[in-house]
């Protein structure tokens, strides 16, 4: 098998030696690890915006259609064959599955051996293919990658509405659910309504949310098992995200198991069953698994993930593609490809080139990859495709092999003999080409190690800065002739340097291979291009005949970019006169195109406008007036222009002081200010008074500073409408608001405790039974609320009798609540 392009079945089993294991399962007889992110030997990902030579061409690409996409680079630190070797159907089976649809060589041994429904176990050249981000870096496919957190910018019920388009969530049952047995009810909202709320509460992408319930269940609510809640066992239970959905060990009954677990949680709506959903995906996000594509292959440690390399959110290796396309085509239909979005792309080490779609595995082809070897010989060999068909013939007399001048070199990896499954490469010097194919083994004369080329090649770097285009063009040296494996460098005709010019600062790593595949990894760091906007000051003169010049001046020399500014010799300085008031952004370019957007403010060129206020006392309103005898252009709904277009006319509840732009007939505009202070804001004053009355009640008069507003109405107020007038039966401790005409209040507190309560006291001796009874009159009737006392129908008087003398206090209330304490004492109760 091709090392490059195509995975070594036997390289994976030597891998697993090397794994750490950290916790064991037993899983269909097989041991399946995942790693522990406590250990110190996995380090944590790294985020970076400089990615691999591999990747750059396709970022750069996105760019370049997308500049508002933000593209980060998760540099998770783990071998690409450790990653590869733990998601293999050998390693544990059933991890990946790919639809019994696809080809065989998309599938495990070729067949379909069934996991879950229809889906079969992937073969590793599939996962290898899906795994490997840079397959996907691409319009459609980029959106498995999107960060998943929530963002107003981008995620509107609108996109959440494109993705459930064309499906019964999204048009005929946009708001409705079926209930047991198949009747429909109102779910009370929208499904992309009810799916952007969700996702805004628990801070989730809520077109992920809508993309993945389309992929679980193609939002079929009248068919759907999961959804559509007319399962017998499980009747009103719904499972939008298909949450524990897996099959028994026969692979069946994957949806009776998801809504058994949705019984569990209570998903008996569609509200319940979608939030209890996202909050099942909310804890992949917080395992760090922020991506669809980290959901599927949990790689990434940013310092939360518990376990690496273990299951993922599905078993289908197709599924992160498919919800991206999803996804991509919501956003391009609501016309929001062009915001911002933020891409989280992972890189590996030790990543092989691009892994090949594996309906091409069984190709041979050829192009210019060039291997050379020492150890060459006359022996005839057969090169054969994966049918067995001989594609090339070794050693015949047209093209006989020469030890000292090989015209063919076969490459074969150090330490490893080849079986008749492997790939092998073949150049053949007199067509240019190399061939891939099998070679039976029988026929391979294997190299000893020492004849074998394991020097990598040394580099050295050049750089060379072009002031007149700001570029940078990198030469790497090397001590040896190199191969042609970068497709974005130049290779020099004598093979022994890489030639490449840069147009921005940037700072990444890139593989050198020498023709004996040792590669050397050569840091590039590229400093010199100018990428720094100029800085421009601006200086802005009034004319004598009422036009202004603005002076834009930079710090380094311009482009000659500006049509109607005038530009200086040194081309540091930019002119233009305005014959009106400017407010808006302009770009600046230097040489290089290097643009700062500035701002052009002035408003210099002065209106002679008059204003008047008028105040309204009836309804406290302030109305403003604008006179501008040239006449102003309509530009201000909030105001009111005249039919001569000479006032404008505003009027004001409020006092309030704020600029705002007028704009005359020829289109000069002016920066007037306006100040309103004639609007009563301020509440009302109030003095209090408080007079007892004879029938011991109190007079409460709340006189004001203005008139008053008729709305206490348990308050009398006078005719002038300036004093409040209430008599209570009570001592007062409370806050009441008093309001003038215009709506202004103050909140006032009313207390007084001048109430007492009128009473007589008596004391009855009876000297025979050695007893006093205490009588207390009152005028008013007491509250009942003494209850060792005894109380006369009308409770105006209380009694009670004493077998001993007293000396105490007791308090006494009367039914207004005003409370009175009394002292009773006696010493007339004779003591044995």
């Amino acid at each position: 098998m091709k090392k490059n392009n195509y995975i070594k079945y036997n390289y994976i089993k030597i891998i697993y030696f090397f794994l750490t294991i950290a916790i064991f399962k037993i899983k269909n007889n097989f041991v399946f690890s995942t790693i522990n992110t406590s250990s110190p030997e996995w380090a944590k990902s790294t985020i970076s915006t400089s990615f691999p030579e591999s990747y750059t061409q396709l970022i750069d690409n996105l760019k370049i259609s997308h500049p508002n996409w933000i593209f980060k680079a998760v540099y998770t630190h783990l071998d690409w064959n450790t990653v590869l070797a733990h998601q293999s159907n050998n390693y544990l089976s059933g991890i990946n599955t790919i639809h019994d649809s696809y080809s065989s060589e998309w599938k495990y041994n070729g067949r379909n051996e069934y996991a879950d429904g229809s889906f079969v176990k992937a073969s590793n050249s599939a996962i290898a293919y899906t795994l490997d981000p840079r397959n996907s870096l691409t319009d459609e496919r980029i959106f498995q990658f999107e960060y998943l957190g929530y963002s107003s910018s981008s995620h509107t019920e609108n996109a959440v509405s494109c993705v459930l388009s064309g499906t019964l969530m999204g048009e005929a049952k946009k708001n409705q659910y079926k209930i047991y047995p198949n009747k429909w009810v109102n779910l009370g909202t929208t499904y992309s309504n009810l799916i952007l709320n969700i996702g805004k509460s628990q801070g989730i992408n809520p077109v992920h949310m809508a993309s993945r319930i389309r992929q679980e269940t193609s939002c079929d609510l009248a068919n759907n098992g999961s959804i559509n809640g007319q399962n017998l066992t499980y009747k009103n239970t719904y499972n939008f995200f298909n949450v524990k959905a897996t099959p028994d060990s026969n692979g069946k009954n994957a949806v009776l198991n998801g809504l058994k677990y949705a019984a569990s949680q209570g998903w008996t709506n569609p509200n319940n069953s979608i939030s209890g959903g996202t909050s099942t995906i909310k804890k992949y996000l917080n395992n760090d698994q922020n991506t669809i594509y980290f959901e599927k292959f949990p790689t990434n440690n940013e310092g939360k993930a518990t376990r690496l390399l273990g299951t993922g959110y599905m078993t289908n290796i197709m599924a992160p593609i498919n919800e991206s396309k999803t996804t991509y085509n919501a956003y391009k239909r609501s016309g929001m490809l062009n915001s911002t979005f933020e891409f989280h792309i992972p890189v590996y080490n030790n990543m092989p080139d691009v892994c090949p779609n594996p309906s091409l595995v069984n190709q041979y082809r050829d192009d210019n990859s060039r291997i050379f070897l020492n150890g060459a010989t006359n022996n005839t060999y057969y090169l054969r495709n994966s049918d067995g068909v001989s594609i090339l013939k070794f050693g015949e007399s047209s093209l006989t092999m020469q030890s000292d001048s090989p015209s063919y070199v076969i490459f074969r990896t150090r330490d490893y003999i080849y079986n008749s499954s492997d790939y092998v490469e073949v150049y053949v010097v007199q067509t240019g080409k190399t061939y891939y194919g099998f070679i039976e083994k029988k026929y391979i004369n294997l190299f000893d190690n020492e004849n074998l080329d394991k020097t990598t090649p040394q580099i050295e770097l050049e750089y060379n800065y072009n002031e007149e285009n700001n570029t940078v063009t990198v030469i790497m040296h090397s001590n040896e002739l190199l191969r042609q494996t970068k497709p974005s460098w130049k290779l020099s005709e004598d093979k022994k340097s890489y030639s490449k010019t840069f147009d921005k600062n940037i700072h990444y790593s890139t593989p050198v291979t020498d023709l004996s595949k040792n590669v050397t990894n050569v840091e590039i760091n590229i400093s010199q291009i100018d990428d720094i906007p100029p800085n421009i000051t601006f200086d802005y003169i009034l004319n004598e005949d009422n036009t202004v010049t603005v002076i834009a001046t930079s710090n380094e020399e311009l482009l000659d970019s500006k049509s109607t500014w005038t530009l200086s010799e040194d081309k540091t300085q930019y002119t233009k006169i305005f014959n009106k008031n400017q407010n808006y952004q302009t770009p600046f370019k230097d040489k290089y195109g290097n643009t700062s957007n500035c701002k052009i403010e002035f408003y210099l060129i002065k209106l002679n406008v008059d204003i008047s206020y008028e105040y309204n006392e009836q309804d406290n309103t302030v109305t403003t007036s604008v006179f501008y005898d040239n006449g102003f252009k309509n530009t201000k709904p909030t105001w009111n222009l005249s039919a001569d277009k000479k006032t404008y006319t505003k009027t004001f509840n409020n006092n309030l002081s704020y600029s705002t732009l007028f704009t005359d007939l020829t289109d000069n505009i002016d920066m007037i200010e306006i100040n309103i202070d004639k609007v009563d804001d301020i509440p009302p004053e109030i003095e209090f008074s408080y007079e007892l009355n004879e029938d011991n009640t109190v007079t409460v008069s709340a006189k004001s500073n203005e008139l008053l507003k008729e709305n206490k109405p348990t308050w009398q107020i006078y005719e002038d409408h300036t004093i409040y007038q209430k008599t209570f039966y009570s001592n007062q401790n409370y806050k009441t608001t008093f309001t003038d005409i215009y709506g202004n209040t103050k909140e006032y507190a009313i207390t007084f405790d001048l109430i007492k309560i009128k009473y007589e006291m008596e004391y009855i001796f009876d000297e025979e039974n050695n007893i006093v009874t205490v009588k207390v009159t009152s005028s008013v009737p007491l509250k009942n609320n003494k209850t060792t006392w005894s109380y006369s129908k009308d409770n105006t008087v209380i009694t009670k009798t004493f077998k001993e003398n007293q000396n105490y206090t007791t308090p006494i209330e009367d039914i207004y609540g005003n409370i009175e304490i009394i002292t009773i004492t006696f010493d007339n109760i004779i003591k044995e």
